[in-house]
């Protein structure tokens, strides 16, 4: 017979040849109405014709059992692909929160040393306490001397 084989080992009939023994059964049962065929090639022949057809049998549900398991495995796959975009999404989103609590961490140090410097230049008297930082604000000087009560600024956050 005919038989070719899958890498895993399963054999199948080649559809040609499956498609050849199928055209071939009407030219049999031709010379079977025409009494060219004796009873023990008949019986050999009907035999022939039912082991081809569980051959086949076997080949379509074995066919059919691989073709569900990779429509499941690609169903799984779609689903953890769209899973990790929504994870990248998610971390994208945090990671541009920090970058943002960066840079406006960045801005407030950048004005204290600032502050600090200008305070250190014009050489202020021990009294003065430097500014305290809080959150997202800039916190009150003491009210000795003749300097008032600062009030507290937002500091902006750079945005790229």
């Amino acid at each position: 017979m005919n038989h070719k084989t899958f890498t895993d080992g399963h054999e199948f009939f080649s559809p040609s040849h499956v498609s050849k023994s199928l055209l071939a059964l009407p030219v049999l049962f031709v010379f079977l109405l025409a009494g060219c065929v004796t009873t023990e090639e008949a019986t050999k022949l009907q035999g022939n014709v039912s082991s081809l057809q569980g051959d086949f049998y076997q080949f379509r549900q074995s066919t059919d059992a691989r073709l569900s398991k990779i429509e499941k495995e690609q169903e799984n796959l779609s689903k953890q692909v769209v899973n990790m975009y929504s994870s990248v999404d998610n971390r994208d989103e945090k990671i541009r929160n920090i970058m943002g609590k960066l840079d406006e961490l960045d801005y407030q140090i950048k004005t204290y040393w600032a502050e600090t410097k200008a305070m250190a230049s014009t050489k202020r008297s021990p009294e003065q306490l430097p500014p305290v930082l809080t959150q997202g604000t800039q916190g009150t000087q003491g009210t000795q001397g003749t300097q008032g009560t600062r009030q507290p600024t937002k500091t902006p956050a750079k945005t790229d």
